[in-house]
């Protein structure tokens, strides 16, 4: 790990702390490596960016003068957020929502990173079970995943018109 070699004896090595962190945090991200929770941190941290993104142009078109106005009427930062912004901002944060599901379906390089039993994704399982040559396998499970999208549709059509 590129941590425990600068804390060692690398450019962080000269550092009062460097000890401490090589014998506490480099042994806590270790033991993190194969769990379910870096498989959620790795993915959060590579498309939160794009999320944001893709968020942030519908919450521009949110009016400050309306947040104003029910900040005036005694509102908190809670009660702003939950009966004005996600209200006006629905339409968009649906679409974003769905764009970002759609790239994560196809999506599988930040899960193979992270491979391990426990922590498999759709697309990194694809992706070995492809390369161990199991193509049955593989054509079932795209199968299912497609018709985890299609149920998803066809069974929760309020969520489906009101991005139309």
């Amino acid at each position: 790990m590129w941590l425990d070699n600068a804390l060692k004896s690398g450019w962080l090595s000269g550092m009062p702390w460097s000890q401490w962190l090589r014998d506490n945090l480099i042994v806590w991200l270790r033991s993190l490596r194969s769990t379910i929770f870096s498989v959620w941190l790795a993915y959060t941290v590579v498309w939160m960016a794009y999320g944001l993104r893709l968020i942030s142009s519908t919450l521009l078109q949110v009016g400050p003068e309306l947040e104003e106005a029910a900040r005036s009427t005694g509102a908190s930062r809670g009660q702003i957020t939950r009966h004005v912004t996600i209200p006006l901002s629905r339409y968009g944060l649906i679409g974003s929502w769905l764009l970002m599901f759609l790239i994560f379906e196809r999506e599988y390089s930040t899960g193979v990173y992270l491979l391990s039993p426990g922590t498999e994704t759709i697309g990194s399982m694809l992706v070995s079970l492809w390369a161990a040559g199991a193509i049955d396998i593989v054509a079932a499970l795209s199968f299912i995943n497609i018709l985890f999208v299609v149920f998803r549709a066809r069974h929760c059509p309020s969520f489906w018109s009101e991005i139309t």
